[in-house]
């Protein structure tokens, strides 16, 4: 999975964090990576962006071990067959970064 946030953000699959970033900075695609594996059926992903200066902003994509984007989430023999549902939670905070 690769991301980008502005500012600090905390990205959660299916219920587990699996991404924190705590620095303010802008939007940079591909900027951070992790490693996910998604499950059949319907994988939730919930976003939380705190925005410390302008506008907020989150980018998301999938690859696979080779850095190839994915084109589906079907694997091969349909075995990852399912949905991605997204939501999106953004707050300012003026306090100092804590997603």
């Amino acid at each position: 999975m690769k991301t980008g946030s502005d500012d600090q953000c905390r990205v959660y699959l299916n219920g587990k964090e699996v991404f924190k970033n705590a620095e303010v900075r802008p939007t940079e695609k591909d900027d951070d990576t992790a490693e996910v594996t998604l499950r059949k059926g319907t994988n939730v992903m919930v976003v939380k962006v705190v925005n410390e200066k302008f506008a907020w902003s989150f980018c998301v994509r999938f690859t696979d071990r080779d850095d190839r984007p994915l084109t589906s989430v079907d694997g091969p023999d349909r075995s990852l067959r399912g949905r991605l549902a997204v939501r999106f939670a953004c707050g300012v905070q003026k306090t100092g970064p804590r997603p």
